[in-house]
């Protein structure tokens, strides 16, 4: 596991065990403007360790890896050209409430089992334009209503540092792939709790952004504690990656006036 006491400098940058998977955000970004680390080989590490641990932790309802392969290629190309964009490259999980056109979106309901999205979550459309490569979607429990993670729609989700315990809830399963290095950030949403929990039980960092900060036309919006927010496995890339799906101008949100103009 990554020594986080230690920058990445000298001949190896990679943690001892060589896998890039577990390096930050931050990390990779420095590393991939200097061409000695490839978004292409940090996403195939962990596709490699979806593959290799799930279905135990069980913290994935849809793949998209073709996809995001050829993101992360086209990534690499914009390295090489010098044209990178502020998280070009960087894996997200997205949690099963973000729409993409193409994908199906559950929140973790069998009402729900065959929902295909028209099109994108505000979230979503400013991380592609940001660079984010979106690899797996993943798991949350029925309408996000509790804070462990299970649903009859997908059955259990197990925190990477003990199976025999939750990763709580609602954003368990993209803070259960982030903790086991199955992607370098990931999108929760909270209201009571759903990104701060999951975050304290898995070891990570996570932000409920205040007010209006960041775009989403959903219902919950209105709520005043609720947002969508990031979750990584160190604290500094957490403002980099709120900073990127804060709302632009034009993008719908149900916000307060004035949380829309401060942001």
């Amino acid at each position: 596991m990554l020594d986080r006491s230690k920058k990445v400098s000298g001949p190896s940058p990679l943690p001892p065990s060589g896998d890039p998977s577990l390096l930050s955000a931050h990390q990779q970004l420095e590393l991939f403007k200097t061409k000695r680390l490839s978004p292409l080989d940090v996403l195939k590490a962990q596709i490699a360790r979806i593959e290799r641990y799930e279905p135990a932790i069980n913290a994935c309802t849809f793949r998209h890896f073709d996809a995001a392969l050829a993101a992360a290629k086209r990534s690499e190309a914009r390295y090489r050209s010098g044209d990178a964009r502020p998280l070009e490259g960087i894996t997200v999980a997205i949690k099963d409430e973000y729409d993409r056109a193409g994908w199906t979106v559950t929140a973790g309901s069998k009402v729900r089992e065959h929902h295909t999205s028209e099109a994108n979550h505000p979230v979503v459309d400013k991380l592609i334009e940001a660079g984010a490569v979106l690899h797996v979607q993943t798991t949350a429990p029925e309408y996000y209503l509790v804070a462990v993670t299970w649903s009859e729609l997908w059955g259990v989700t197990r925190n990477p540092w003990n199976p025999d315990c939750t990763p709580g809830g609602s954003s368990g399963g993209s803070a259960a792939a982030l903790g086991a290095g199955m992607a370098t950030l990931a999108i929760g949403s909270d209201m009571g709790g759903s990104i701060r929990i999951p975050c304290a039980l898995n070891g990570l960092y996570g932000s409920n952004p205040p007010y209006g900060r960041i775009a989403s036309p959903d219902p919950s919006a209105l709520v005043p504690h609720a947002s969508p927010g990031p979750l990584a496995r160190l604290s500094r890339p957490d403002p980099v990656a709120e900073r990127h799906v804060r709302p632009g101008a034009g993008l719908p949100c149900r916000s307060a006036p004035e949380a829309r103009t401060a942001a």
